[in-house]
């Protein structure tokens, strides 16, 4: 199903998902499903080394992932936290980490008692799970009877063909197993194996299942489970074997399940006595192993991480650059597969291990190898150091990721999840283990010498996390004024902008009065500058929303890797170029590489080449000029000044006018570029006879190919009017203002009813700030005002969609920057009584815009208009005659 053919056919795709819901089955048709085998490894030699993957029909995957869908919501109530897979809020990582940890007891446990560890592999997991037991789960975990029928339908019904040497074979039906490919399997076998979970947890609570604590006040863990990859955990001797073995059995017996004994593998603690170790594992049907190999794709740390640990992320991304052909790439093209799949090999180990600084090495040496052409044995010249390409795009890099940063920063989101407070089981033996009530932001939990392998690497990442931790102001009573870093990166005491301190304990509510700031006791303490910046400052004065920390680096408040690594390239800021805007242009890949070059001087001119000791002749080899500069080849040159001039560029020929002047330069210095090296390197003095039909050629057929792959938003031109209110109710306009020169703000507003008359209007001086911060104000110092006249039926308007948006919202994060003043909004609109917010043009919002704008004329704080000034008269009686404005608004906004 294509989009343009949804109109056609979504009528009778919504009839038929009603129907599959409302008479609890499917057609049977919808239900026929073609397997196709997959080699699980390189040379498959019997149907054991194959995959069967369920390619099922799209129509039948719509009421599959309407199921899913509603399933999702329920499973973190009915799945017990030892289970991380498909369950909203876990990830795969929780699992490893709590697996490190009981590793790392295991390593230290010390006396007669050891400690015993079971991974299971499960043989065809999904092809032997039993009908019958699917239907009594679903009927034990309470879902309605026709969601437990049609789930059953869809698993019952089911018809296969497979795909073998692109022929197909005979219909044939299941007795049992659930489709790999379908989307309900994943989330129905979670279900079932939490079965199992049930089972465990019982022998637990009786006191018959020993599991283990990796600290003694810390949390029992019995089992870890990721779908159908178990480790079983419980003191090692032969009782807790059978008991380990009693519960395996029955559970497979009701379920269908079977242990692969022979892929499954026991581990015991280093002071368990070797006797008791072999009867565990006589008794398990499992061989003994010293290594418990890797556990969801991550290695279990049993010693000291050595390069040889994670050898296997060196490995990968060699063969990955191995299979690839540098010479016959862009740099563009290098650069893509670099960030799109060299760079993401190492990600999920980084997520919970720090890796050892020479693997991080290699792998970048690869990455830097491979994206300047060079080979293991023939390397060649790097144009400029990597940690320059690995700065962000925006702060004049190319927006690789080094290996060590970003392992930096994935391991700071770690911290970031603990100090946010998260309920997961691994969460809680951190917290058991090593914060013991403090924040993970404690210095002094840096220099803890008993720690595992795994929270010094959590502690790595978090010293990261300290540096762009700030708190968001709402009630103030908890955020210490001179203290805390809430206003500006640092601590208000640490500014040179302070005058006075009376009392370096206060909280920032201590300088709150009448639901605004103190500004006498504002202008006591802080330099003027200083005041212009706080009075602006997005605080809770009507709300009871708590201060809390947030991520300084985003937005939203909510921490992100991107950001996080951000943080590693503060350095210098580059005035000359806006490398942000190289990136937005509509040129092809490889030209924008090139403009970097440009930007950056490290085109390979021969004034580089004799910096770099290939060549002891400066000069420029088209004219001799002595020294030949990047801007010698593209402008002084005078073969390049023939061809600008021969293009006549400068007097913006008719060719171009329709075309970006971007695109045109960049494909002249190509060009001109290109030349040069052609005449340098192959001797050929005649470039090309027509320089100006070959650019204009390249140029035209980019631009055309990139305006047929874009979509193009048309505008019609509207006329736009404020429009009063219906008869009862009162509309109040407000807005924002912000000059970008000085950075002040303002914002005002005005309140009128339902014949356009003036009941009041307002104007507010909020210093120095951002304008949707001014935005957000005029709505509070509106609603503010419209409450003491105690208006009700309110309708308000603004310009500023995403103010709007963040009204609207009313799941907004409490980490968000703007969380506290959106809260007291909210408080000031639930005690008027009919209140709503709406986006409306500029055009309509002109009386509230005019004083916004006039705000800047007055002294910082809020001033009620009782009467209308003289100057806002104009736009007045416009509003009063339905004067209309005109606007190019996007069809697609026109309702």
């Amino acid at each position: 199903m294509t989009e343009s053919q949804w109109n056609q056919c979504a009528d009778d795709i919504f009839q038929m998902v009603v129907n599959a819901f409302k008479e609890c089955r499917i057609p049977e048709k919808l239900n026929y499903t073609l397997i196709t085998l997959v080699p699980k490894v390189d040379s498959p030699q019997t149907m054991v080394h194959f995959r069967p993957i369920s390619l099922c029909s799209t129509l039948y995957k719509v009421i599959s992932k309407v199921l899913v869908a509603r399933l999702r919501h329920i499973l973190p109530h009915i799945i017990s936290p030892n289970q991380v897979s498909f369950v909203p809020g876990r990830q795969i990582t929780d699992n490893i980490l709590i697996a490190q940890e009981l590793m790392h007891k295991f390593k230290l446990s010390k006396g007669k008692k050891g400690f015993m560890a079971w991974k299971i592999d499960l043989s065809k997991a999904y092809d032997r799970l039993n009908w019958k037991f699917v239907e009594h789960v679903l009927v034990e975990l309470g879902l309605p009877c026709p969601i437990t029928k049609l789930i059953l339908c869809c698993v019952s019904t089911v018809r296969y063909q497979i795909c073998m040497n692109g022929e197909l074979t005979d219909q044939f039906l299941p007795k049992n197993g659930i489709r790999q490919g379908d989307p309900l399997s994943p989330y129905l076998f979670v279900m079932c194996i939490e079965k199992l979970s049930h089972l465990i947890e019982d022998s637990v609570k009786k006191g018959v299942w020993k599991p283990v604590k990796s600290s003694q006040s810390g949390p029992a863990v019995s089992h870890l489970f990721f779908a159908d990859d178990l480790v079983l955990f419980a003191e090692a001797n032969s009782t807790q074997a059978r008991v380990l073995k009693s519960c395996l059995e029955r559970f497979y017996n009701a379920s269908g399940q079977t242990v692969n004994y022979d892929k499954s593998v026991v581990f015991c603690s280093p002071n368990t006595r070797k006797e008791t170790a072999k009867e565990v594992s006589l008794i398990c049907g499992s061989p003994l192993t010293e290594d418990l190999g890797k556990y969801l794709g991550m290695p279990m740390l049993h010693s000291r991480i050595t390069k040889l640990t994670y050898g296997s992320l060196i490995d990968k991304v060699h063969k990955r650059l191995a299979s690839w052909k540098s010479k016959f790439l862009s740099l563009a093209g290098r650069a893509t597969l670099i960030q799109a799949v060299t760079s993401a090999v190492p990600i999920y180990a980084m997520q919970t291990s720090k890796l050892p600084i020479s693997v991080g090495h290699e792998l970048d040496k690869l990455n830097r190898n491979f994206f300047w052409g060079g080979r293991e044995k023939k390397l060649k010249i790097h144009l400029c150091q990597w940690d320059l390409a690995c700065r962000p795009k925006h702060k004049g890099g190319l927006g690789f990721k080094k290996t060590t940063a970003m392992n930096k920063a994935l391991l700071a989101k770690v911290g970031w999840r603990l100090h946010q407070n998260d309920k997961g089981l691994w969460a809680k033996i951190y917290e058991s283990k090593y914060l013991k009530g403090k924040s993970v932001l404690d210095s002094s939990l840096m220099f803890r010498q008993d720690c595992s392998t795994t929270w010094k690497g959590v502690m790595y990442g978090v010293e990261l996390l300290r540096q762009g931790v700030g708190w968001r102001v709402g009630k103030g009573d908890t955020t210490k004024f001179w203290k805390d870093s809430w206003l500006i990166d640092e601590p208000l005491l640490k500014h040179d902008g302070v005058l006075h301190i009376e009392d370096i304990d206060c909280s920032v509510s201590n300088f709150f009065k009448d639901d605004w700031w103190d500004l006498d006791k504002l202008r006591r303490a802080l330099t003027e500058d200083l005041v212009q910046h706080v009075v602006n400052y997005p605080v809770g004065f009507a709300s009871n929303l708590q201060d809390c920390q947030i991520w300084k680096g985003t937005a939203n408040g909510v921490f992100s890797v991107k950001t996080a690594y951000n943080m590693f390239f503060k350095g210098p800021s580059w005035p000359d170029y806006s490398f942000s805007l190289l990136w937005k242009l509509k040129i092809p890949p490889k030209l924008k590489i090139f403009a970097w070059l440009i930007a950056q001087g490290k085109i390979l001119s021969n004034e580089q080449r004799v910096r770099r000791q290939l060549t002891l002749d400066a000069s420029c080899g088209v004219c001799e000029w002595p020294i030949e500069t990047t801007l010698h080849i593209l402008r002084d040159c005078y073969k390049a000044r023939d061809i600008w001039n021969t293009t006549n560029l400068l007097s913006q020929a008719v060719w171009c006018s329709n075309i970006p002047w971007s695109l045109v330069f960049i494909f002249t210095c190509w060009y001109v570029w290109k030349w040069r090296n052609h005449q340098v390197f192959q001797g050929d003095d005649d470039v090309s006879p027509y320089p100006k039909q070959l650019i204009v050629r390249a140029v035209h057929e980019w631009f055309k190919a990139s305006r047929v792959l874009s979509k193009h938003n048309h505008k019609v031109q509207v006329d736009l009017k404020w429009e009063p209110p219906i008869s009862g109710q009162f509309k109040l306009n407000v807005d924002g203002s912000r000059r970008n020169g000085s950075g002040h703000i303002g914002a005002g507003g005005v309140l009128r009813n339902s014949s356009g008359d003036w009941i009041s209007g307002f104007a507010v001086n909020l210093g120095k700030g951002q304008i949707l911060e001014a935005e957000l104000w005029g709505l509070f110092f509106g609603l503010k005002l419209a409450m003491d006249k105690e208006i009700n039926n309110l309708v308000v308007e603004l310009d500023s969609a995403l103010a709007v948006q963040l009204i609207q919202k009313q799941g907004l994060s409490d980490v968000h920057p703007l969380a506290a003043l959106v809260a007291s909004c909210w408080e000031l609109m639930h005690k008027i009584n009919c209140c709503s917010v709406y986006h409306v043009y500029r055009e309509k919002n002109c009386v509230a815009d005019c004083l916004a704008t006039w705000s800047y004329n007055l002294d910082l704080g809020f001033y009620i208009f009782v009467d209308a000034p003289a100057w806002i008269g104009p736009s007045l009686i416009d509003d009063l005659l339905g004067f209309t404005r005109s606007r190019l608004v996007p069809t697609d906004l026109l309702v």
